[in-house]
């Protein structure tokens, strides 16, 4: 069984490490939701993530979303998570079921 990225996977992750060498700024990184809150910057930053599409890739297209598989998620997790970032949506979102999907699961 080969687990290998496929070429168009690895064209999302290139295009998406060239948005974030671009747009990620230590201004953002520091920001999350369990430190110092989450400012004008981060949100801006989400927003972006958004207009640039790489936000609800593996949604139903009926819903808005690109209808692609988990695996394209699993990529802009795996990108915020490496180093990147503090970004909440890593920390506040999970993979369930194939989709992106909110976790209303509060550390206390």
């Amino acid at each position: 069984m080969d687990f290998s990225y496929t070429v168009d996977e690895m064209k999302f992750r290139e295009r998406l490490n060239e948005f974030l060498d671009k747009e990620m700024t230590e201004e953002i990184a520091r920001q999350n939701w369990e430190d110092l809150g989450v400012g004008r910057e981060a949100r801006e930053f989400s927003l972006k993530l958004a207009a640039y599409g790489f936000l609800g890739m593996s949604w139903p297209t009926e819903y808005g979303g690109k209808g692609l598989g988990p695996t394209y998620d699993f990529i802009l997790l795996d990108e915020l998570y490496h180093g990147r970032t503090n970004h909440p949506a890593p920390r506040q979102r999970r993979i369930e079921k194939g989709v992106l999907a909110p976790n209303h699961q509060r550390r206390n």
